[in-house]
């Protein structure tokens, strides 16, 4: 009789505080409740955002990961990262803002959104705040809200300013785009910013946070984020002269050179976002008739490439070393290099030689 006491005891404590009670249990992030937080957690996040599973009970309350009340990508991407080691568990112990007397543009810049509200800053100050976590990193305060390490709660503890409107978002029409990215040592590497059913737009060097978006409103927010909403459009870059590069929809090609003998040896410019080798088990295991070169085709490297990747992607990125002839075909999840992505190598007949899996680098985060 105490047994099945206890035993109810314990179950009505569950029902009324799960989340609290999963997490002393378990590492937040632990989707699979195995006392590890890793890919396999960050597995199991994707396939239940995407509704192909449905976690109940600790395994959801685990896979909050970013602890803000629903359970998607976000929460998937910094398990990655926390899983490559580029974050610890942590909490935000300070934010600090440091824009006063920067002389700022006075207007708003939209920063955030939940279900109810958009959050503005008062003026383009977001570069200006960091924030600062329990295991001594520190970021931007807009980088930390996409990683999800941050909440609005975070900024009302911190004395943050900003300004709450409900979701009725009315931009009217784009104003003016200031391109401010000029002397900020922005990196030179590529940063897609916006597809149509033609074409991938991106610019040469990583300067989206750079250009700001002004509506006859008074708000304005910067180029990535106005994208996103659709809020602003290709046309709209022309009429304020703001350069840009597009290519193919899906396909990029022709810059991107790799040196396949340091891929194995792991000492090429990636291997530290690298989560996981895959050298067996292959697809691809016979060659096909006539070598990739001679097809010269991107399309049929991606398709060939595609059947070792069967889920969804948005993006293709060909790379391809000419002295061993081998190709590599890295597929986004989404049209921009801030997502997982899947590289699969191939020799010129097509069969597979590798597949690894990897995370963005953490400035594109």
């Amino acid at each position: 009789m105490i047994k099945k006491i206890f035993i109810g005891i314990v179950a009505f404590t569950l029902c009324v505080n799960l989340t609290a009670f999963a997490t002393s249990l378990f590492p937040i992030g632990d989707v699979t409740l195995d006392g590890t937080v890793n890919s396999l957690d960050a597995a199991q996040v994707l396939k239940h955002d995407a509704k192909l599973i449905s976690l109940e009970g600790a395994k959801l309350a685990c896979a909050d990961y970013n602890e803000d009340g629903v359970v998607n990508s976000l929460d998937a991407s910094g398990i990655l990262r926390y899983d490559a080691g580029l974050t610890a568990l942590k909490t935000v112990i300070n934010i600090v803002d440091d824009s006063y007397g920067k002389g700022l543009d006075d207007a708003l810049e939209f920063f955030y959104e939940d279900d109810d509200y958009h959050y503005y800053f008062p003026c383009i100050m977001s570069r200006y705040i960091t924030v600062h976590y329990s295991d001594g990193t520190s970021e931007n305060v807009k980088n930390a809200f996409v990683t999800g390490i941050v909440t609005i709660a975070d900024l009302d503890s911190y004395d943050i300013d900003y300004i709450r409107a409900e979701r009725c978002f009315n931009a009217s029409e784009v104003t003016n785009i200031v391109d401010d990215s000029y002397g900020k040592g922005v990196g030179e590497a590529i940063q897609y910013f916006y597809e149509d059913d033609t074409y991938a737009y991106l610019f040469t060097c990583w300067k989206g946070d750079y250009i700001t978006v002004y509506y006859s409103n008074g708000t304005s927010e910067d180029l990535i984020t106005a994208f996103e909403n659709g809020r602003v459009t290709v046309e709209d870059l022309d009429r304020f002269g703001i350069h840009y590069e597009k290519e193919h929809r899906f396909y990029s090609y022709g810059a991107n050179r790799f040196d396949w003998s340091a891929v194995m040896e792991g000492t090429h410019r990636g291997a530290a976002n690298e989560l996981e080798r895959i050298t067996e088990g292959f697809v691809n295991t016979q060659p096909i008739d006539t070598p990739l070169p001679e097809i010269n085709s991107l399309e049929a490297a991606e398709e060939r490439a595609k059947a070792e990747y069967p889920d969804e992607y948005r993006h293709v990125v060909f790379s391809y070393d000419d002295a061993k002839e081998v190709f590599c075909v890295a597929f986004y999840e989404t049209p921009y290099d801030t997502s997982p992505y899947q590289c699969v190598y191939m020799d010129k007949v097509g069969v597979t030689l590798l597949i690894t899996k990897c995370i963005p680098y953490p400035d594109r985060v």
